[in-house]
């Protein structure tokens, strides 16, 4: 009886070992696979919607905020869907209007930008080579105005101001030495005369909007080809 007991023993102490094992090991396993948390709906949503909204997330108010069976948080409909392949823009419009502006594509994107931010006609010159824009600015308040002057390798310019920049009357606002006669300034006729050394050319003069080309150190037949060459760029 003496050498079994410990055979007894040992046995019980055998399979009383191994259930404990088969559950720590089950505990372990459990462990495992529960230890990777779950994305909460902010982390697993989209950045933002198409339209700029922020994302949403879990602590946001409202029925917006609730997640979808899975986690996620992207409501039907809360991203603009993909524009069809028909809707490609076509190819037209100001950008195309001002592909003809003499100057580089900062140059182009300048009356495009003028072109529109204004409820007037926007103009710009189309320039035989050689020629190049020297100086240009735009402000908005009043109706807003341009003003732009190009010069070439011989000194020669060319100036345009366009919008609300001068209201004074006519008088005042189409100085000039002698009126030539009228003269094309694009798509619409204006006043050559004559001022200076150089030739001016006034459309709508003294009104809001009005134009007004002038040049130096050009003949009068370049300076009205100039003119009646410019380009609208419209928006």
């Amino acid at each position: 009886m003496n050498q079994t007991q410990p055979g007894i023993v040992a046995g019980r102490t055998t399979r009383s070992v191994r259930p404990l094992a088969l559950v720590a090991t089950l505990a372990l396993v459990v462990a495992a696979c529960a230890s990777p948390a779950s994305p909460s709906p902010a982390a697993s949503g989209p950045p933002g919607s198409a339209s700029g909204s922020p994302a949403l997330s879990s602590n946001s108010p409202g029925p917006a905020s609730s997640a979808t069976a899975g986690g996620s948080t992207a409501p039907s409909g809360s991203a603009a869907p993909s524009p069809p392949a028909s809707a490609a823009p076509a190819p037209g419009g100001v950008d195309a209007a001002a592909a003809a502006c003499s100057g580089s594509a900062s140059t182009k994107d300048f009356f495009v930008a003028i072109a529109q931010a204004v409820q007037w006609p926007v103009y710009c010159a189309v320039l035989p080579a050689g020629w190049s824009i020297v100086s240009g600015s735009y402000r908005l308040a009043n109706g807003g105005q341009m003003n732009v002057e190009y010069r070439n390798l011989a000194g020669a310019t060319f100036q345009l101001k366009e919008g609300h920049w001068c209201t004074d009357g006519v008088s005042a606002c189409s100085p000039h030495d002698v009126f030539v006669g009228p003269a094309a300034f694009g798509d619409q006729q204006g006043e050559l005369g004559s001022l200076g050394s150089g030739f001016v050319l006034y459309v709508a003069a003294g009104t809001a909007p009005s134009w007004t080309a002038s040049g130096s150190g050009l003949d009068e037949a370049t300076f009205s080809a100039f003119c009646a060459a410019l380009a609208t760029v419209a928006a």
